[in-house]
């Protein structure tokens, strides 16, 4: 039977995915306030906290999430998921308590850590929660958390920070943080690791299980290592999220500075592109999902054509935003949010089917090290090029560059899919039917197995003879 997306863990990994993103986006609507605050001028205020808090969220959050990733492929993922929280709830009650840049910037870089740490977690929970037949819609509901988040976060900031303060949205979601904390630690169960890939790995489904033997971790970790998709889905994250970074950390305060729109109205445009993400998620997820059972390169064309797809509607509000009324920017913004959303969830979907399950964690994290790249040091790079050409010049040029070049790089990656899909599942095919020794001896040096029907005659004793380890077994 069907795993189902509403089972407990489910429930609290989608949870975790909302949650967890809520607090990237809680300062964005008060740039300018804070910056008053703290006696900044607009030139220092697009530096320091446009640019420099955004890159001080990856200088902690890149190694949070290697450390993380690796430890989420050996050890017990449910605890791991709570200390996220924890350390996500402190980051943000911290944040509400700073009386100066400094303390600022550090709470906001320990909140990089949460977010760092939580995509390699999650998606190796989700791995091992749902077969490869679902792991494209899992993932787009995984995202549509993720987007809600976003969206809820900067509504309740742009409302709630408008009545009481910027400081008050950080304490409100500090609190949930430490609440579902709780719950993960009393309701969530760790799955088995494997188990959804048609086997089982080294290690049992309590809390208590030894870590896999090295030699195996090191072979997945190998294995990563030589898949051109995994590379592909990691380098175009760079140019990809640089124009998440003028979304999130940019755009609200540009439609309310430079285009004359109230807080709330500003919140309001960014709100339409999130509920166009919420439609823009379920697309990618279950289209997207329907195309990877039907051809695995009509989904990753698809992530590629949306992608593109996003760069004239979000250019239409950056170009138009002085002077167009306020319905036709909430229009652009819903058409961008629908566009731009529906490439994350395949993209996930695609990485987590090359990887071995005792690397996904490892590959998730070095993902987001690459989405870090551009949602952190892009931003960083911004506040330099508003500097010198302005905020709309350079906010379009950031949105044109970085999803051309992204939606072109996931095009690529329709070339690489279904071979190295393929190898992965012959390799582990190989591990479940053979001994360890037998895989170490060189499984992992073997060719792909051909499709269904284009063996030619005579081939399967060529594939038999291959695939047979010193001492006459049978590996396949």
């Amino acid at each position: 039977m069907a795993p189902s997306y509403w089972n407990t863990n489910s429930v609290l990994l989608f949870a975790c995915a909302f949650l967890l993103q809520s607090d990237q986006n809680l300062l964005a609507p008060h740039l300018t306030m804070v910056a008053r605050e703290f006696g900044m001028d607009d030139a220092e205020r697009d530096a320091k906290l446009g640019g420099e808090l955004a890159l001080g969220l990856f200088l902690l959050g890149a190694p949070a999430a290697l450390a993380l990733g690796a430890a989420a492929d050996a050890y017990n993922r449910v605890r791991l998921v709570a200390l996220i929280l924890v350390v996500g709830g402190v980051a943000s009650l911290g944040t509400a308590s700073s009386q100066s840049y400094a303390a600022l910037f550090w709470w906001r870089a320990l909140t990089g850590v949460s977010l760092g740490a939580s995509l390699p977690v999650t998606f190796s929970l989700l791995a091992d929660l749902f077969p490869s037949s679902m792991r494209t819609s899992a993932s787009g509901r995984v995202g549509i958390a993720m987007s809600a988040g976003v969206g809820a976060g900067q509504f309740v900031s742009g409302f709630l920070g408008a009545a009481r303060g910027w400081r008050a949205p950080f304490v409100l979601v500090g609190l949930a943080f430490l609440a579902l904390a709780a719950a993960v630690i009393a309701l969530m169960v760790e799955p088995k690791r494997g188990a959804m890939d048609g086997r089982g790995s080294d290690e049992e489904s309590d809390a208590d299980a030894a870590p896999p033997p090295a030699g195996n971790r090191r072979r997945d970790l190998a294995q990563l290592a030589r898949t051109p998709t995994v590379w592909l889905v990691f380098v175009q994250g760079i140019p990809g999220c640089i124009p998440w970074g003028v979304l999130i950390v940019f755009l609200n305060d540009y439609l309310h500075a430079d285009c004359g729109l109230s807080v709330p109205a500003a919140t309001s445009v960014l709100t339409a592109f999130t509920a166009g993400g919420f439609f823009g998620m379920a697309v990618g997820g279950e289209l997207g999902q329907r195309l990877y059972t039907w051809r695995r390169e009509a989904a990753a064309t698809h992530a590629a054509l949306a992608e593109i797809a996003s760069i004239a509607p979000l250019v239409l509000i950056l170009e138009r935003g002085p002077t167009a009324p306020f319905h036709r920017l909430v229009a652009y913004a819903t058409i961008a949010g629908f566009c731009a959303t529906q490439t994350g969830p395949i993209v996930r979907a695609c990485l987590q089917n090359v990887a071995a399950p005792r690397a996904r964690a490892t590959a998730f994290a070095v993902f987001a090290i690459f989405d870090d790249l551009g949602k952190g040091g892009g931003p960083y790079v911004l506040a330099r090029l508003v500097a010198a050409h302005g905020r709309r010049r350079a906010f379009v040029g950031a949105t044109v560059v970085g999803w051309g070049v992204g939606g072109l790089i996931n095009w690529c990656v329709a070339l690489t899919l279904a071979r190295d899909e393929r190898r992965l599942q012959h390799a582990l095919t190989a591990e479940a039917t053979s001994s360890p020794a037998a895989v170490e001896e060189g499984i992992e040096m073997l060719p792909p197995p051909p499709p269904p029907g284009d063996s030619p005659p005579g081939a399967d004793a060529t594939v038999s003879a291959l695939h047979r380890r010193p001492g006459g077994t049978a590996v396949v």
